[in-house]
């Protein structure tokens, strides 16, 4: 049961690399450095802002950055075959939803549709945790696009954006939050972010946007 003194509060998660995690350095197709190009890519933007097919971008990509298709093609099904969940960090985030009681959680991500529907494939109890969802696909923009995090202000109906908190493996994408007033926490670990966390909506009455990637 929640407190008397506990609010209504927001929670924005996003996953890659705090909830699901891909384990590139075991890609054998590519080196981890040409894989990491290859998501950096302006084609890859491209498809995680829903504006081209997967085909399109492998075939941009393989311009780009001199490789064969199915070189690039063979890296993506390893990449998506190594991607995990952190089980446990997900219960830990269900169990402080539970304890707060007015906690709204809402997914933000940069990623591709197909991504997304592997992804949610991967986490059964998905909607024990969320409440609604934001992708890039969806907004057609990436972080750290401020229009993308514009969208999920208005949408979620934060009035104020000064009583929400964001977190963020990556502080481009904090930097970018803290713009609108936003306060900014770069996520470093699942016992640190879970500690800030229960400070912040136990605390001192801010709506929580927990963000990273």
């Amino acid at each position: 049961m929640p407190s008397p003194r506990t609010k209504n509060r927001t929670l924005i998660l996003d996953l890659g690399d705090v909830l699901f995690h891909y384990a590139v350095r075991e890609i054998t197709a590519v080196p981890p450095s040409t894989f990491k190009a290859m998501i950096k890519s302006p084609a890859w933007a491209d498809l995680e802002c829903g504006l081209v097919t997967e085909d399109y971008a492998v075939q941009r990509m393989s311009t780009d950055l001199s490789l064969s298709l199915p070189t690039i093609r063979s890296a993506l099904s390893q990449c998506r075959s190594l991607l995990r969940v952190d089980h446990e960090l997900f219960a830990r985030l269900v169990a402080l939803k539970r304890e707060h009681g007015l906690l709204n959680v809402v997914a933000m991500t940069n990623i591709s549709k197909g991504d997304f529907a592997r992804l949610k494939v991967l986490c059964p109890r998905w909607d024990e945790l969320f409440d609604g969802e934001f992708t890039s696909f969806g907004a057609g923009k990436i972080k750290p696009d401020l229009g993308y995090y514009q969208h999920v202000i208005d949408s979620v109906g934060l009035v104020d954006p000064t009583e929400a908190v964001f977190v963020d493996d990556k502080l481009v994408n904090v930097d970018a939050a803290r713009s609108f007033g936003i306060h900014g926490i770069v996520f470093e670990s699942p016992d640190g972010v879970i500690e800030q966390l229960r400070g912040q909506l136990m605390g001192d009455g801010s709506t929580l946007v927990l963000e990273a990637a």
